[in-house]
């Protein structure tokens, strides 16, 4: 993660740290009965309404709802060209050796810009640097 994001997401906690203490004093204050366990979750749910986000389930929702699809287009694919698993795996596997790490995930280094020679991030379509076009040869290099 960029120091950008990092500092985007260290403003975004330090908000909802303010947040749940602020809740959680509101509540004791209230109804000393409260179990912890029930503050922290109402605590959170009130973070989750007023900023819109839910961090504890929609990368968990995402990563559920890509594996679902990757297992369709799979099923898809094994059953109309006669496909095996082992075809499959084989193929992970390769693309997993890319970097020279079995390691069960794909590590692609920087591209190096054509004209400066310096790192170009995936994330821009020019060079920082140089200005330069930033040339893509797969639809994965921008990830």
């Amino acid at each position: 993660m960029n120091p950008a994001s990092l500092a985007l997401w260290a403003l975004f906690f330090a908000q909802a740290t303010a947040d749940v203490d602020k809740f959680i004093d509101k509540k004791f204050g209230a109804e000393k009965e409260l179990k912890a366990d029930q503050i922290v979750a109402d605590a959170y749910a009130a973070a989750v309404k007023k900023h819109g986000i839910d961090l504890g389930t929609s990368v968990d929702q995402k990563v559920d709802k890509l594996a679902l699809i990757c297992r369709a287009m799979w099923e898809l694919l094994r059953d109309k060209y006669d496909l095996s698993d082992e075809i499959l795996l084989n193929k992970v596997k390769e693309i997993d050796l890319l970097d020279g790490n079995l390691d069960g995930k794909v590590s692609i280094p920087p591209k190096t810009c054509a004209k400066c020679g310096r790192p170009v991030s995936k994330r821009h379509a020019r060079c920082i640097y140089c200005g330069a076009e930033t040339v893509f040869n797969t639809p994965f290099d921008t990830l």
